[in-house]
């Protein structure tokens, strides 16, 4: 969970700051993008965010601290935001002054569960399409692939989220001169047990003077699955003064760097399965 210090009441000030910059430059797209990053970052690395849920109170204990203890069988019915081609979406707010502009505040007794990043990845079912960040303000939209595609990127940088890499953003990319064997040795051992991996490409990328071994994945099935057990069988194994980065092949940094050939292709069968 990102820092909480359940004494004080949930606030995120820096991302309402950011999302209120990324409001002022929507004509721009590229000062647009360029925010949306750092949107995305603090949401990741250090927001909590609040949901509105309904609750047995029989099965809970107020602890008196402003917090509570959920007992076994005891259920969370979130409250869901409908869009106008039947999806739905999960709003969270920043703060409280958020929540009470919800209608529904109004109508019933709601109660606010923290939400930190990885917990708001978990509930991108099938039957989520996303996230609103404060609905009735900044109305922030985000969408279950960019929940998943932010949950990837902080997988493969080991826990940490690194910010996507836009057009604009300068970079090199060549060939390692120091080979990481160890780290594709540990690496292309978990794929041969992933069949969901087709191929791996090993790139040498700087940014803004850092040095990333790029890895651009070849795979089917859940790229964020993909992409931590990837992430766990190399990060043992990085070279010191180095960074880890993924990027699926399909975007388009992955086709521009899946010029060489990869380290790792599966063996078809047989019949070419």
């Amino acid at each position: 969970m990102n820092n909480l210090d359940l004494n004080k009441p949930v606030t995120n000030p820096r991302l309402s700051e950011l999302m209120a910059k990324a409001k002022l430059v929507t004509q721009d797209q590229a000062a647009f993008n360029e925010q949306m990053n750092l949107v995305a970052d603090e949401i990741v690395n250090r927001a909590n965010l609040l949901a509105i849920a309904g609750v047995d109170d029989s099965k809970i204990t107020d602890n008196g601290n402003g917090t509570a203890t959920f007992h076994e069988n005891s259920t969370i019915n979130f409250h869901m935001l409908g869009a106008t081609d039947g999806s739905t979406y999960l709003p969270l707010y920043t703060d409280w002054d958020n929540i009470n502009m919800d209608p529904i505040v109004n109508s019933m007794k709601v109660s606010a569960i923290v939400m930190p990043f990885e917990q708001i990845a978990s509930m991108m079912t099938n039957n989520n399409a996303g996230i609103v960040i404060n609905p009735y303000n900044e109305n922030l939209v985000i969408t279950k692939d960019q929940i998943m595609h932010m949950a990837s990127v902080k997988a493969a940088a080991g826990g940490v989220a690194t910010e996507e890499i836009q057009k604009n953003t300068p970079i090199q990319l060549g060939e390692p001169k120091i080979y990481p064997t160890t780290m594709v040795n540990s690496i292309v051992a978990y794929a041969k047990k992933n069949k969901a991996i087709n191929a791996i490409h090993l790139k040498l990328m700087q940014k803004e003077g850092q040095l990333l071994y790029l890895l651009i994945v070849d795979c089917n099935g859940n790229l964020s699955d993909v992409t931590q057990g990837i992430a766990d069988a190399a990060r043992p194994h990085v070279p010191q003064g180095y960074g880890l980065a993924m990027v699926p092949i399909t975007d388009r940094l992955g086709q521009q760097a899946a010029d060489n050939e990869a380290f790792y292709v599966k063996k078809k069968g047989l019949f070419g399965f």
